[in-house]
């Protein structure tokens, strides 16, 4: 729970930041210069924040490691305005960094978060895409574009799956040309002139299309299915295993899935990091 006070008669939103996490953040965004946050030490409160945030507006929100110029470890995306709206978007669509709760006037208006402790957030991430040096896991649309990584049997396989899709599916027959050998960072992207027009394919070959085609006409509620036979992107599976309400992967809002929240009304708008940190 935030303690500090709220601004007396704020002009804009409250904006309240809270680092629950053991490491030193720097936060800053839209209208939002950069703010320290220290780490939290055992046995102590959380560092707080808490703002009369005028600005509002559209933007991101982002925490950097140990310095305003540091390494981007995650950021949020929103729309804001006081009393009219807040819409917050959590995404691990690029990397899973740290885990992270937002939420508007409290649980009960809107709320989207992540709350896997920190120190178990990189535990099930694939070896190949993990960064020791900043503690986070590297989504393969990016990875799978390095040198000749799009040639590790990561990358291969769901190379294979998209194949696999655009034979047997044919809603998915048009996207022949951008599933090769080399394709592996555009498929985990859901990118290629085929894959940008079709969230249902990329959502097929990304979930495991053995299990569940994606189809809202035919299965609008299966996502209990997701991820239960190869092929499909490890990536994603591990991201929606410790963040099931966050985006893994740029259509993941397919078939009713979605990381977005928002609430009518908003007087302010809380960030947690590490919410659920002991």
């Amino acid at each position: 729970m935030f303690t500090l006070p709220a601004p007396a008669n704020p002009a804009g939103l409250i904006l309240r930041l809270m680092n629950n996490c053991p490491i030193d953040l720097w936060v800053s965004g839209n209208n939002l210069p950069a703010v320290e946050l220290p780490p939290r030490v055992a046995g102590m409160p959380p560092s707080e924040k808490v703002f009369d945030w005028p600005g509002g507006g559209a933007g991101r929100i982002s925490a950097y490691l140990n310095s305003a110029n540091g390494f981007e470890v995650t950021f949020m995306e929103f729309n804001a305005a006081k009393g009219v709206a807040l819409n917050a978007d959590l995404s691990n669509v690029d990397w899973v960094g740290l885990p992270v709760e937002v939420s508007g006037s409290g649980p009960t208006t809107c709320m989207t978060g992540c709350f896997q402790p920190y120190a178990h957030m990189m535990d099930a991430c694939p070896t190949q895409l993990l960064d020791k040096v900043h503690n986070i896991c590297q989504a393969p649309k990016n990875w799978c574009a390095i040198g000749n990584n799009y040639m590790d049997p990561l990358c291969q396989l769901i190379v294979t799956a998209a194949q696999a899709v655009v034979k047997n599916d044919p809603k998915c027959a048009g996207g022949a040309a951008d599933v090769g050998a080399m394709n592996a960072a555009n498929i985990y992207g859901c990118g290629g002139n085929f894959w940008n027009n079709s969230p249902y394919c990329c959502a097929e070959v990304t979930r495991g299309y053995m299990t569940d085609v994606n189809d809202p006409a035919k299965n609008p509620t299966q996502n209990c299915n997701y991820y239960k036979e190869m092929p499909y992107s490890p990536y994603s599976a591990y991201s929606q295993g410790i963040c099931p309400f966050i985006y893994s992967f740029a259509y993941d809002d397919w078939n009713a899935q979605s990381g977005f929240d928002g609430c009518n009304g908003a007087l302010e708008m809380d960030i947690t990091y590490c919410p659920g940190d002991p």
